[in-house]
Protein backbone atom coordinates (compact mmCIF):
# COMPACT_ATOMS: atom_id res chain seq x y z
CA UNK A 1 0.00 0.00 0.00
CA UNK A 2 2.89 2.25 0.76
CA UNK A 3 4.09 1.86 -2.33
CA UNK A 4 0.79 2.99 -4.44
CA UNK A 5 1.43 6.23 -2.25
CA UNK A 6 4.60 6.82 -3.66
CA UNK A 7 3.05 5.76 -7.58
CA UNK A 8 0.32 7.95 -7.38
CA UNK A 9 2.39 11.13 -6.08
CA UNK A 10 4.35 10.45 -9.65
CA UNK A 11 0.97 9.56 -11.71
CA UNK A 12 -0.63 13.09 -10.84
CA UNK A 13 2.28 15.35 -9.73
CA UNK A 14 -0.73 16.52 -6.83
CA UNK A 15 -2.10 15.18 -3.75
CA UNK A 16 -5.34 16.89 -3.21
CA UNK A 17 -6.42 14.35 0.07
CA UNK A 18 -9.22 15.74 2.34
CA UNK A 19 -8.70 15.55 5.54
CA UNK A 20 -11.92 13.96 7.56
CA UNK A 21 -13.33 15.77 10.63
CA UNK A 22 -13.13 12.26 12.49
CA UNK A 23 -9.36 11.78 11.88
CA UNK A 24 -8.45 15.91 13.05
CA UNK A 25 -10.72 14.77 16.03
CA UNK A 26 -9.20 11.98 16.92
CA UNK A 27 -5.52 14.03 16.46
CA UNK A 28 -6.87 16.68 18.88
CA UNK A 29 -7.66 14.28 21.93
CA UNK A 30 -6.17 15.41 24.59
CA UNK A 31 -5.14 18.80 23.27
CA UNK A 32 -4.63 21.60 26.15
CA UNK A 33 -3.34 24.29 24.46
CA UNK A 34 -1.06 25.85 21.65
CA UNK A 35 1.87 24.20 22.92
CA UNK A 36 0.51 21.22 22.16
CA UNK A 37 0.34 21.61 18.59
CA UNK A 38 2.76 24.35 17.91
CA UNK A 39 5.98 23.39 20.63
CA UNK A 40 8.60 21.34 19.67
CA UNK A 41 7.16 18.24 20.51
CA UNK A 42 3.60 19.13 19.29
CA UNK A 43 0.99 17.75 16.95
CA UNK A 44 2.61 19.81 13.74
CA UNK A 45 5.97 18.98 14.37
CA UNK A 46 5.30 14.77 14.75
CA UNK A 47 2.99 15.00 11.32
CA UNK A 48 5.90 16.74 9.35
CA UNK A 49 7.97 14.19 10.83
CA UNK A 50 6.01 11.00 10.47
CA UNK A 51 4.93 11.79 6.91
CA UNK A 52 8.41 12.42 5.88
CA UNK A 53 9.65 9.08 7.20
CA UNK A 54 6.30 7.41 5.64
CA UNK A 55 7.15 8.92 2.37
CA UNK A 56 10.85 8.12 1.97
CA UNK A 57 9.97 4.08 3.44
CA UNK A 58 7.50 4.42 0.25
CA UNK A 59 9.82 5.58 -2.06
CA UNK A 60 12.61 3.15 -0.99
CA UNK A 61 9.96 0.85 -2.17
CA UNK A 62 8.96 1.76 -5.33
CA UNK A 63 12.97 1.93 -6.32
CA UNK A 64 12.97 -1.67 -5.03
CA UNK A 65 10.07 -2.86 -6.04
CA UNK A 66 9.05 -4.79 -3.04
CA UNK A 67 7.59 -3.90 0.12
CA UNK A 68 8.99 -4.23 3.66
CA UNK A 69 10.05 -7.54 5.30
CA UNK A 70 9.41 -9.20 1.79
CA UNK A 71 12.10 -10.87 -0.36
CA UNK A 72 12.36 -9.89 -3.75
CA UNK A 73 11.83 -12.02 -6.65
CA UNK A 74 15.58 -13.19 -7.88
CA UNK A 75 18.47 -11.98 -6.79
CA UNK A 76 17.99 -8.29 -5.19
CA UNK A 77 19.98 -5.57 -7.18
CA UNK A 78 19.68 -3.82 -4.66
CA UNK A 79 18.23 -4.06 -0.87
CA UNK A 80 17.32 -2.25 2.42
CA UNK A 81 20.37 -1.28 5.10
CA UNK A 82 18.35 -0.14 7.67
CA UNK A 83 18.06 3.25 8.03
CA UNK A 84 20.28 6.47 9.20
CA UNK A 85 19.33 9.06 11.35
CA UNK A 86 19.38 12.73 9.36
CA UNK A 87 17.61 16.28 10.10
CA UNK A 88 15.68 17.55 7.72
CA UNK A 89 15.68 21.50 7.75
CA UNK A 90 12.83 23.05 7.74
CA UNK A 91 11.12 26.44 7.66
CA UNK A 92 7.35 27.74 8.45
CA UNK A 93 5.98 28.84 5.49
CA UNK A 94 2.54 30.32 4.53
CA UNK A 95 -0.63 28.70 6.17
CA UNK A 96 -3.62 29.93 5.08
CA UNK A 97 -6.32 29.96 8.46
CA UNK A 98 -9.84 30.69 9.33
CA UNK A 99 -9.38 32.89 12.13
CA UNK A 100 -12.84 32.74 13.88
CA UNK A 101 -14.01 36.55 15.34
CA UNK A 102 -15.53 37.14 18.86
CA UNK A 103 -18.52 39.44 18.66
CA UNK A 104 -18.06 43.38 18.40
CA UNK A 105 -17.52 44.30 22.13
CA UNK A 106 -16.50 40.55 23.42
CA UNK A 107 -12.76 39.84 23.87
CA UNK A 108 -10.66 37.18 22.25
CA UNK A 109 -9.65 33.76 24.61
CA UNK A 110 -6.87 33.74 26.05
CA UNK A 111 -5.94 30.90 24.22
CA UNK A 112 -7.03 31.41 20.87
CA UNK A 113 -5.12 34.87 20.77
CA UNK A 114 -2.02 32.53 21.86
CA UNK A 115 -2.53 30.50 18.79
CA UNK A 116 -4.15 33.25 16.51
CA UNK A 117 -2.09 36.48 17.16
CA UNK A 118 -4.50 39.77 15.98
CA UNK A 119 -1.36 40.74 14.01
CA UNK A 120 -1.71 37.86 11.53
CA UNK A 121 -1.77 39.21 8.11
CA UNK A 122 -4.67 39.25 6.42
CA UNK A 123 -5.51 37.65 2.52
Amino acid sequence: MIADVSKNQQETHHMNAEIKDELLDELLIGYNGPEDLLGPEGLFTELKKRLINRILDAELTTHLGYEKHQRPEGPPANARNGHSPKTLQTRPADLPARRPLPAPGDDQPERLAALCPQNWRQT
